[in-house]
């Protein structure tokens, strides 16, 4: 007799599609990520509402139509051990829109690029039953994703959190699973030993998110089964929230930096070995709220990250930046 599936049991394996929206063949390899919370949503468009004629009340079927659907899940913001390696969850912030550069051996970064506006992934979820290896397996293909960066509080791990949007394939059996294999263990950057520098001025900061602001949409093809091709990034809008101690306003005048408009560096640095740096190069304050954070007086901001070069020459202008790097993560150091 069948055995129900065991939520806490599920398990998840990704790959970048050599052709974008044509499904992956995975192995066992490809699930070499500590991915959290997985969680999917199936949304098959139905034409309904339909009710044809007939001297009583009774409707129509509705009729399916395009199959798609919705995966969220984080992970822990870590290194590989190296500085230089490229850790494994780089696969997929490649799709949310974002390239990775390797700096000799001393560092990679991550920063967001239209050439990558259309690397889609397949990813599978697999639900396993209670007591057995037998697996009830569901492919999302053409997959892309918006991301968000983020921290809750002091002493906490720094987090990258999706949402993919894909088409989802042929739900299937099968007598086995694709196991965690080979991930990367190294501790994630925690929020110790960490310095914010908002324009020039250093900030005691608790918590922070850096939404990436992609909006992905379908690129429709009614050749494919599924009524969709694959995914993509039609538009970047990124966000930084952020919530600074109030400081005299002679040494921060977060009030009139809103209503002139005033752009600045934000930087977010961790002192661990290999270094963590987050570099937003021109940020604009457009709203702050008052905060009360454990009794002392605060601000939520949220800043507008622009183009890297908004005022001119590149702000972050380092080995291999361009104007559109409107953030960059860097683990290690640029050779």
């Amino acid at each position: 007799m069948a055995q129900p599936f065991v939520f806490n049991r599920r398990t998840t394996a990704g790959k970048v599609e050599a052709t974008p929206g044509t499904i992956e063949a995975l192995v066992d390899a490809d699930s070499n990520v500590r991915l959290y919370e997985p969680l999917f949503t199936p949304a098959t468009e139905m034409d309904s509402d339909l009710k044809y004629s007939t001297s009583d009340h009774t409707e129509d079927i509705d009729v399916a139509g395009i199959r798609v659907g919705t995966l969220t899940f984080w992970h822990m913001l870590g290194n590989d051990g190296t500085a230089q390696g490229k850790p494994n969850w780089g696969k997929y912030f490649d799709s949310a829109g974002a390239i990775n550069a390797v700096h000799s051996t001393t560092g990679n970064s991550y920063k967001p690029r239209t050439a990558s506006d259309g690397v889609s992934m397949t990813i599978q979820l697999a639900d396993v039953e209670r007591g057995a290896t037998q697996s009830y397996q569901v492919p999302f293909v053409g997959c892309m994703a918006n991301a968000v960066i983020f921290c809750e509080g002091p002493g906490k791990p720094f987090k990258i959190r999706y949402e993919f949007s894909g088409k989802v394939g042929t739900f299937a059996d099968a007598a086995s699973v694709m196991d965690l294999t080979s991930p990367d263990t190294t501790v994630p950057y925690v929020n110790l030993n960490t310095t914010f520098v908002i324009d020039g001025v250093t900030e005691k900061v608790a918590s922070f998110e850096l939404d990436l602001g992609n909006e992905i949409m379908p690129e429709d093809d009614p050749s494919d089964t599924t009524g969709v091709l694959q995914y993509s990034i039609v538009t970047r809008k990124p966000r930084l929230s952020i919530n600074p101690y109030k400081q005299r306003v002679s040494a921060a005048n977060q009030w009139n930096n809103v209503n002139t408009n005033n752009t600045g560096t934000i930087t977010i640095s961790n002192g661990e070995t290999p270094a963590l740096l987050i570099t937003c190069p021109q940020a604009q304050p457009i709203s702050l709220a008052d905060a009360n954070r454990q009794g002392l007086s605060a601000w939520d901001m949220n800043y507008k990250l622009l183009r890297n070069g908004q005022v001119g020459s590149l702000t972050l202008d380092n080995v291999d930046n361009t104007v559109e790097d409107t953030w960059e993560i860097l683990i290690g150091a640029k050779a």
